[in-house]
């Protein structure tokens, strides 16, 4: 079923404390999602801790079927030795390594020490500070 989509109260005032409303509404959905994933977590980790221990390599439930995998992962041990190979590397695509994403703050620090980011300029973007009436 396709969803109807949402139309803002016409009255800006109304429109405010709607979005007051569902702000909060979402803090609420965020904390039980919180907690359920804290759970989940519990519920994986004591899996991982226990299945290994016996002879199963998985468990099955009358609706799911639990397996203790394997995978690779990455995890930087020294990351002077890294960004040097990168930088050393860059031409041959090593920069292929790091995500597109920039420290915000730290940039913002820099141009306090009055220190020039190449390549990096101040933007502005609209946001709304939202605070609940007394």
């Amino acid at each position: 079923m396709k969803e109807k989509k949402f139309t803002p109260p016409a009255n800006l005032a109304a429109c405010a404390d709607l979005l007051y409303k569902t702000r909060q509404e979402r803090f609420k959905a965020d904390k039980a999602a919180a907690a359920l994933k804290s759970k989940e977590t519990a519920l994986v980790e004591h899996l991982i801790a226990k299945l290994p221990k016996s002879s199963a390599t998985g468990i099955a439930g009358k609706l799911a079927l639990a397996k203790v995998q394997i995978k690779n992962g990455v995890e930087v041990v020294d990351f002077d030795k890294t960004y040097a190979y990168i930088a050393k590397n860059w031409k041959k695509g090593a920069f292929a390594l790091l995500q597109r994403r920039i420290s915000t703050s730290t940039v913002e620090e820099m141009w306090e020490a009055g220190k020039e980011v190449p390549g990096c300029k101040r933007i502005k973007f609209k946001t709304i500070s939202l605070t609940k009436r007394s």
